[in-house]
């Protein structure tokens, strides 16, 4: 999918493209030792982190909230 890999030569962003199913490739403009950097990044990958991690902390929360009711609950009263 377009948009989903970054690509660095030597710490500066250059194009990536598909060479097929299976790999990617970049145009490396001259010879020498390069320290190259591909990753797959999709463009919605934070937001969808985010709302995971928010999703998380609510299940939590009511767990806890749920927990302490029923021992509440099941405590027995002095009297």
């Amino acid at each position: 999918m377009p948009g989903h890999i970054r690509a660095d030569l030597d710490g500066r962003p250059i194009p990536a493209f598909r060479l097929n199913h299976a790999f990617t490739g970049i145009a490396i403009p001259d010879a020498g030792t390069h320290h190259i950097s591909i990753r797959r990044e999709p463009p919605h990958l934070r937001i969808a982190l985010a709302l995971s991690a928010g999703g998380l902390g609510l299940l939590l929360v009511s767990s806890a909230a749920l927990w302490a009711f029923r021992c509440r609950r099941q405590s027995p009263t002095k009297g």
